[in-house]
C-alpha cells in the first residue's frame, strides 16, 4: 500500500475526473489524500454529499468565502499579483504555498496532480520528498485558449518548466495522449478516458412522447461551445417539434442571445442551473437527445472527449455529435452511441432533426442500445484498472 497525494485547483464536485481517480486508488488499497480549492459557490452542498462518503481524506487549500475566509482573500491578492508581474506557477495557483506545506506534511510515496495550477506545487513537493510525480492531463491545456494569447503562454511556460520534470503523465483522451506525447516525449503517456461507473447508471430508459427532448450541459454555458450553431440549426426543422434543455451557470446577456436564436417558432428552450451528478443523471433519464457538439476552434476542442460523450450513453441518451477529429474518433469506436451533425451546416441540422422525428419510434431502441454499450464497456472499471496500473508502474520505474 502506497500514500497518494491527490492535488487540484478545483473542488471535487466540478472535479468528477479526479474524484474518481481518488476512489479507484483507495479501492485498491492504496490510502489517500486530497488537497483542493474551492472554486464554485453551487458546488458546496454536492462537496458535503461527497466527502462525507469518500473513502479517501480531504483538506481545503486557499480557504472559502465561508471557511477560513481571510486565508481565501489574501490568497486571492497574492495570486493576482504573482499574475501581475506574470510568474506563471504561482499565478495560476491559488494557495500555491498552502499546497506544498500541506503536502510535505502528510508524506506521501507519491503525488498526482490535476489542472496546470497544481504543476508547481507538483515538482516542488516530488523533489522535496524525492518521490514520483504523475500529472494527469484531462484537456490539451496549452490548446484550450487561441493561440499566442496571454493565457496560453503563460500555460505552454508553466508546462515546458514542469511536465518534463514528471515521472509520467496520463490523459483524458487518445489524441491528447498523442499530442502530449509529441510534446514531451521524455515522459510515459497513458490514455485514460473520463467514463463513468456503473453503479452510477440510471435503469434503462423508457419511451417517450410530445416534444423531442434535447438536452446540453456543463458547468458554464457560453456563446462558442456550438450550442449557437446548433440552435440556429434548429430553425431549419420543418417537422421536428424540439424541447431544449440547457443546464449550466449563464448570464443574462448568454440566455437572450440563445433565445433569440430560437426565435418564437414552435420549439423551446429551457435553462436550468447546473446539478450534482446524481441530480444530472436522473434528470438526463427524461432525455432523449443529448449534444456532444463541440466547435472545434480550438485545438482542445479538436482534440478532446468531453465527459457528455460518456455520460449520455450511461443514462441511455442518444447522441449529436460534431465532427471534431477526437468525437470522430469515439462515433466510430461506439457507433451505437449516436449520430453526428456538421455544426458549419444549419441546413443539415434541420434535416438531422428532422430525420430523427421522423424515426421517432426507433429512438428508444437507439437510446437502449447506448445504455447498454455504456454497462459492456464505456464504464470506469476498465479505464480505472489501466489508472492503477499507471500509477503502480511509475512508482515501480521510479524506484528502479
Amino acid at each position: 500500500m502506497s500514500r497518494i497525494l491527490i492535488i487540484s485547483t478545483k473542488q471535487p464536485s466540478t472535479n468528477p475526473r479526479m474524484r474518481k481517480a481518488a476512489d479507484a486508488l483507495a479501492a485498491a488499497g492504496h490510502q489517500v489524500h486530497v488537497l483542493y480549492a474551492y472554486t464554485a459557490e453551487w458546488a458546496l452542498q454536492a462537496d458535503v454529499r461527497i466527502l462525507e462518503s469518500a473513502a479517501w481524506t480531504h483538506q481545503l487549500i486557499g480557504g472559502s468565502p465561508h471557511v477560513q475566509r481571510f486565508s481565501f482573500l489574501l490568497n486571492r491578492i497574492v495570486r493576482k499579483a504573482w499574475s501581475y508581474v506574470g510568474y506563471s506557477p504561482r499565478a495560476m495557483c491559488r494557495g500555491y504555498g498552502d499546497y506544498i506545506t500541506f503536502g510535505l506534511r502528510w508524506k506521501p510515496d507519491v503525488i498526482v496532480g490535476h489542472n496546470p495550477g497544481t504543476l508547481g506545487p507538483l515538482y516542488r513537493i516530488s523533489r522535496q520528498l524525492g518521490i514520483p510525480a504523475i500529472f494527469d492531463a484531462e484537456d490539451f491545456h496549452r490548446g484550450e485558449l487561441p493561440p499566442n494569447s496571454r493565457e496560453t503562454l503563460r500555460v505552454i511556460a508553466l508546462e515546458d518548466k514542469f511536465l518534463p520534470r514528471m515521472t509520467a503523465g496520463t490523459a483524458a483522451s487518445p489524441l491528447i495522449c498523442t499530442s502530449y506525447r509529441e510534446v514531451y516525449p521524455e515522459i510515459p503517456w497513458t490514455t485514460i478516458d473520463n467514463a463513468f461507473p456503473r453503479a452510477s447508471q440510471p435503469s434503462a430508459p423508457t419511451s417517450m412522447e410530445g416534444p423531442l427532448r434535447l438536452v446540453w450541459f456543463s458547468q458554464v454555458v457560453g456563446l462558442d461551445r456550438g450550442l449557437s450553431e446548433f440552435i440556429a440549426g434548429m430553425g431549419h426543422a420543418k417537422k421536428a417539434v424540439i424541447h431544449l434543455s440547457v443546464i449550466g451557470l449563464s448570464t443574462e446577456e448568454v440566455r437572450s442571445a440563445l433565445m433569440e436564436l430560437n426565435g418564437e417558432g414552435k420549439n423551446s428552450l429551457d435553462f436550468l442551473p447546473p446539478m450534482h451528478e446524481a441530480a444530472l443523471f436522473e434528470f438526463l433519464t427524461t432525455q432523449e437527445i443529448g449534444l456532444a457538439i463541440e466547435p472545434g476552434t480550438t485545438s482542445n476542442n479538436r482534440l478532446a472527449r468531453s465527459n457528455k460523450l460518456f455520460v449520455y450513453p450511461l443514462c441511455g441518451v442518444y447522441m449529436l455529435i460534431s465532427e471534431t477529429p477526437s468525437q470522430l474518433e469515439f462515433r466510430k469506436e461506439f457507433p451505437e452511441t449516436g449520430t453526428h451533425v456538421d455544426l458549419n451546416q444549419p441546413a443539415s441540422i434541420g434535416e438531422r432533426l428532422d430525420s430523427l422525428w421522423d424515426e421517432r419510434e426507433t429512438i428508444h431502441v437507439k437510446r437502449i442500445a447506448a445504455w447498454e454499450v455504456a454497462r459492456e464497456r464505456l464504464h470506469w472499471e476498465s479505464e480505472s484498472n489501466r489508472l492503477v496500473e499507471a500509477v503502480e508502474s511509475a512508482c515501480r520505474t521510479f524506484r528502479n
